[in-house]
């Protein structure tokens, strides 16, 4: 009983309080988005409500599980993530072209959104294991190669965004491990370089690339969207107005023109943000950007306090993870990045992602709990 009043005495509020909020804008701009389809049906909203009762109680109830726990299970953690996107790739269900659903009994789960949470957990137990952090290329390309297995079932799906969110975690861990921040920041301009090398050259050359004909045309619709205006630059062009007439202050919750007329594709989803840019405008834009700055900074201060490690480089991951969802979102959405389907953290509606992020937040709300070793 000691112990746990000790344990609340060091739960950090700032984390829950960020959830809450995003919570709150979530029910409202899902039930904006959903509004359309019925007057009279809130389930999806009803659906969302649940999902964050859900959240906040896992919030909880991980952050006085000891993070420590994970450390020893890193083997069972790396095939059984391995295993559930196996299963994606066999038995899983199929929709809006991709397969990337597993029904287990009544319950429909998303398993690439876990796949994020457990590599964080498993890779940050293989990372703190070594006797020193990767520094020449050699080890670090080695280290690398420990989520390449997982990126690539996430990308056969195909979920490009997800499977992209992977090698960023992981490149946020390894400079947290001590790895040289210049090679890290050569090795992306080198990646990003290449990937772009090959892209012109597919549109100039017809090299082949493995990706989707839908992948490369939002490449190429995202330096010029009137190239498919009806097809694959719509969705950009959508948001772009809704985004644009919400102004200063927006138009007003119930009230944006593109969700509630149906213009905008996703709306409850993957373009919720330009939901709530129409609604609420730039001042609202702005500060669901200024929650996500808070959530983002305290995580790095828990990363800073962490008693170990294992701690230190778990926090930085999912950080990383949840930065690199919100950068990618809002940016697709105001059209600087391309279309590849990654939500938006505790706003879009979703079961499968809002729950993993979720645990991302209540394990580091554990790294803060269990920060200092309680005497007894």
């Amino acid at each position: 009983m000691q112990r746990r009043r000790r344990d609340w005495k060091n739960f950090d509020i700032t984390l829950v309080v960020c959830f809450l909020l995003l919570s709150v804008v979530s029910l409202l701009m899902v039930a904006s988005a959903t509004r359309a389809r019925s007057t009279h049906d809130y389930s999806v909203v009803k659906k969302q409500a649940t999902w964050v009762a859900t959240g906040l109680v896992l919030i909880i109830g991980l952050a006085f599980t000891p993070y420590e726990q994970w450390l020893s299970h890193e083997r069972w953690l790396y095939v059984v993530n391995l295993g559930l996107l196996l299963a994606v790739l066999i038995f899983g269900r199929s929709a809006l072209g991709a397969q990337r659903w597993l029904k287990v009994g009544p319950v429909v789960i998303q398993p690439s959104e876990l796949a994020k949470v457990i590599t964080v957990l498993s890779f940050g137990a293989y990372l703190s294991k070594s006797d020193a952090p990767p520094r020449s290329w050699k080890e670090i390309f080695g280290t690398l190669l420990y989520i390449l297995p997982s990126a690539l079932l996430i990308f056969k799906q195909p979920d490009l965004g997800t499977s992209l969110v992977l090698p960023v975690v992981a490149v946020g861990m390894l400079y947290m491990a001590g790895a040289p921040g210049t090679k890290l920041a050569t090795m992306i301009c080198g990646a990003l370089a290449l990937v772009g090398g090959l892209i012109w050259g597919h549109f100039r050359y017809g090299i082949p690339l493995p990706f989707h004909d839908y992948q490369l045309k939002r490449v190429a619709v995202l330096f010029d969207p009137s190239l498919d205006p009806l097809g694959a630059g719509y969705h950009i062009r959508q948001s772009i107005i809704a985004l644009g007439s919400g102004k200063l202050v927006g138009k007003g919750i119930f009230m944006g023109d593109q969700s509630q007329l149906k213009f905008l594709p996703e709306a409850s989803t993957d373009f919720i943000y330009a939901v709530i840019g129409e609604e609420l405008g730039f001042l609202g834009t702005m500060g669901i950007l200024l929650v996500y700055l808070v959530l983002l900074l305290r995580m790095l201060k828990i990363a800073s306090q962490a008693k170990d490690t294992y701690g230190r480089l778990i926090t930085a991951g999912m950080m990383s993870m949840l930065a690199f969802h919100v950068l990618v979102n809002a940016g697709m959405t105001m059209g600087i990045m391309p279309v590849v389907g990654i939500p938006l953290p505790f706003v879009s509606a979703g079961g499968s992602s809002f729950l993993a992020n979720s645990i991302a937040l209540g394990i580091v709300e554990s790294v803060y709990v269990h920060r200092q070793k309680i005497p007894f």
